[in-house]
């Protein structure tokens, strides 16, 4: 490796390092929900038959740990009603189309008849039994 890249990557390092210290903040986190959920709508797209719905399989499932990750992350994130509220109300319309577009992606495969046998990969996993705790009241309520 030469030394040009050699510093560059001991900088992403660094710089990683740094970003990791930081405590992200609620409304980071959300923008973050929002981009994942997006990301899951757009893999779901590109399911068209068993050979692209196998191709995306790996992509949700890396989606799905992100998403994982970022529950935890929040769940250790203290903050007051008035800060869910803020952030619910500056996010509600960006949720609510993500989430749309991820229904409307899931009733569209759903309609694929040489995925009906297969439809049982695409419902989600049951719950970890340590996750299978109520959500803080702040963020379970809907706008």
């Amino acid at each position: 490796m030469s030394y040009t890249k050699l510093g560059v990557a001991y900088g992403l390092l660094a710089l990683l390092l740094v970003a990791g210290c930081k405590q992200p903040t609620l409304d980071e986190l959300a923008d973050e929900h929002i981009a994942l959920l997006n990301e899951l709508a757009d893999t779901l797209a590109t399911v068209k038959d068993k050979t692209s719905a196998e191709a995306a399989r790996p992509k949700l499932r890396e989606i799905r740990r992100k998403i994982k990750l970022l529950k935890a992350r929040a769940s250790k994130i203290e903050h007051d009603s008035k800060q869910t509220d803020a952030v619910r109300e500056r996010c509600a319309e960006r949720l609510r189309q993500a989430n749309e577009r991820i229904r409307w992606e899931s009733a569209r495969i759903q309609a694929i008849p040489e995925l009906n046998d297969d439809l049982q990969h695409w419902k989600p996993e049951p719950p970890d039994p340590d996750e299978a705790r109520p959500e803080p009241e702040s963020l379970s309520k809907s706008s």
